[in-house]
């Protein structure tokens, strides 16, 4: 333990670590010269880390020195997509953790407990490779792995890899990135974008993520990076200057993400960007809904006529109390991320009633029948519903209806949003005609 008297200014777990470590990494990369810059813009940088670690230590009473090389370490299991794998494994090593790295035939091959079993996901950045052909079988497994995602999630846009080790602040970031998303409880993630979206048009979908909500990315490289969350573990022991200035530091901007997530840091010239973006935990309520409830197949067509409404019944739950959802967050959007987002006409409408059991009536195609009556409810459970319209003609503009084929059913759709007290809600995709897709009956 510290002295008494210096506790109050004693770097984060992480701080202490990376000024540990830092020293090691001067002298290494002391010897180590970036092809990237000359040797005089080199050492200049060198300088201003060595200088920032002795003002971090001149301040330490002499009992916090002597503690130093004691302080705890991380030691986690975590897991690595062999493909994504730059630096990586390396690093996470380094800080103690057990690292395993998986081949594109053993991720295939895990299921979502396997993935659950390790305290940290790692997808990272493999020296700036400029396409997604390397996140395939990602992309094509992620209903699997992104189920285990329970704890801490960081999606950063530095090529940390392809600058780490000239530039220190590259080999920090991502060993906290990796350190964060370890230690928050559950299976977190840290994913890297790299070079990969460095030319991709505005509102790029990260489609590997895209079960755990809509990310959209925009190609763009500069060296300009603004640490705007300095507390942040991601960030800890770096500024603004250790993050830009790597010779195009990053190669893609966030422009839409999940509610739930904050920025980190963001671009500093123009309109700030992110490109440092995180999730403490999982405190997204996960909840259930259908599309057209008591209508199965989800009939729909695609003439733009009226302003009729599509229906979403999104159900209530111990755990859901839909009287607390916030109507004007709500947003309707592709479980693929393209084609935006469709919000609700007016923020005050939606009707609140008990009508279904999700656990045994998602996808039903009538009410329950009372005299020979149909009723607008079925197994009802207790727990209020709400229902909430979006205009008909939006919603065939989001499923790009003119595309589709007779007969053929849309993207699966999910509802996202959140409750008056900023909790985020998100429904799981059922990937079901009768339930989150709408059926083409007429054009």
């Amino acid at each position: 333990m510290c002295p008494r008297s210096c506790r109050g200014i004693m770097p984060s777990k992480l701080g202490m670590k990376a000024l540990l470590t830092g020293l090691v990494r001067f002298y290494y990369s002391a010897v180590v010269i970036d092809d990237c810059c000359d040797t005089n813009t080199f050492f200049q940088k060198q300088k201003g880390i060595l200088m920032k670690m002795k003002k971090i230590v001149s301040i330490l009473p002499i009992g916090c020195l002597l503690v130093m090389g004691s302080v705890e370490t991380f030691a986690e299991d975590v897991l690595v997509y062999g493909p994504s794998d730059g630096r990586e494994s390396t690093i996470a090593a380094g800080a103690g953790h057990t690292v395993t790295v998986a081949d594109i035939a053993t991720w295939a091959a895990m299921d979502t407990a396997d993935f659950a079993a390790y305290d940290a996901i790692i997808v990272g950045d493999p020296h700036c490779i400029g396409d997604t052909a390397y996140l395939g079988v990602l992309d094509g497994t992620k209903a699997t792995w992104s189920a285990a995602i329970t704890g801490n999630k960081v999606l950063v846009t530095l090529d940390v890899s392809l600058h780490a080790p000239g530039d220190l602040g590259a080999d920090v970031l991502s060993e906290n990135a990796i350190d964060y998303a370890a230690t928050g409880g559950g299976t977190g993630l840290s994913y890297n974008t790299g070079c990969a979206y460095f030319s991709s048009p505005p509102g790029t979908p990260v489609a590997p993520l895209s079960d755990l909500g809509s990310f959209l990315v925009t190609g763009k490289n500069a060296d300009d990076v603004a640490v705007t969350d300095p507390a942040h573990p991601v960030v800890d022991t770096l500024d603004d200057a250790d993050l830009s200035g790597w010779g195009n530091s990053y190669h893609a901007v966030v422009t839409s993400y999940p509610l739930g997530w904050d920025e980190v840091a963001t671009t500093s010239v123009g309109p700030a960007e992110a490109v440092i973006i995180a999730m403490d935990g999982d405190p997204t309520i996960h909840v259930d809904i259908d599309v057209k409830f008591l209508s199965n197949p989800n009939a729909h067509s695609c003439k733009l006529k009226g302003n009729g409404v599509v229906p979403v019944t999104i159900f209530g739950s111990a755990e859901l109390d839909v009287s607390e959802i916030d109507i004007s967050t709500l947003a309707l959007e592709r479980v693929d991320a393209v084609g935006g987002q469709v919000t609700p006409p007016k923020a005050g409408t939606g009707s609140i009633a008990d009508r279904g059991d999700p656990d045994t009536d998602l996808g039903a195609d009538e009410g329950v029948i009372i005299d020979d009556v149909e009723q607008d409810y079925l197994n009802q459970d207790g727990f209020d519903d709400l229902d909430v319209g979006f205009i008909k003609n939006d919603v065939t503009a989001l499923i790009a209806c003119d595309g589709l084929n007779r007969n053929g059913a849309s993207a699966t759709l999910r509802i996202t949003g959140m409750l008056f007290n900023g909790t985020p809600i998100m429904s799981d995709a059922v990937d079901d005609i009768g339930v989150d897709q709408l059926v083409i009956k007429s054009k």
